[in-house]
């Protein structure tokens, strides 16, 4: 009459045990997927990790290729602004060349106005000398003012009335007659020199 109950009972627990089971083995069957599918993002994980190194192997050749053209640039420039602080210098030389130049050419004209100055002073005191001979020898014995006067009135055509004359190519009327006693002094030192040399 036991048995029966027993029985049972033992097949209920059997039926807890499979059910048990048969979870168990689901739920390790889960892990089992589980893992592959955490295998499989590790390997993902490990492929785009070694993928990122390579990049970033990649960029830092790049960034050291970049550090050498940024060097060698800054080499170019240093040399540009060299070669700027050289130019702006012999600018500056060029310009002081320039204004020394043009004080030498300065100088150089005014000495040469005065040369011109000096000659044409010469040449008309020699003109005025050879003149004078030639008034002295058309005076002869007559050295007075008045003689020498008249001599210059025949030879020149007449006394200057215009201030202008000297723009005209003759000399003033002031300068007419200074002329004209300038040449009775020198008549008057030669007729002298004369007489004292051949007596």
């Amino acid at each position: 009459m036991s048995s029966p109950p027993r029985a049972r009972q033992e097949e209920s627990k059997f039926q807890i045990t499979l059910q048990e089971l048969k979870a168990t083995k689901e739920l390790v069957e889960q892990l089992l997927r589980e893992r592959e599918d955490n295998e499989k993002e590790l390997l993902d994980v490990l492929e785009k990790n070694k993928l990122c190194k390579k990049e970033l192997s990649e960029l830092h050749c790049n960034y050291l290729i970049i550090t050498e053209e940024k060097d060698r640039l800054q080499l170019v420039i240093e040399g540009f602004d060299q070669c700027r602080s050289e130019y702006e210098k012999a600018l500056r030389l060029i310009s002081g060349l320039e204004q020394q130049l043009q004080e030498a050419n300065d100088c150089i004209y005014k000495l040469e106005s005065e040369q011109t100055k000096v000659m044409a002073s010469q040449n008309q005191s020699l003109y005025d000398e050879l003149q004078g001979c030639t008034l002295v020898s058309a005076v002869g014995s007559d050295l007075s003012l008045p003689g020498i006067i008249k001599v210059m009135l025949e030879i020149g055509g007449g006394i200057p009335l215009r201030r202008n004359y000297v723009a005209e190519g003759g000399r003033d009327v002031d300068s007419w007659f200074a002329r004209a006693v300038s040449i009775h002094s020198m008549s008057v030192r030669w007729r002298h020199y004369a007489n004292a040399k051949f007596l």
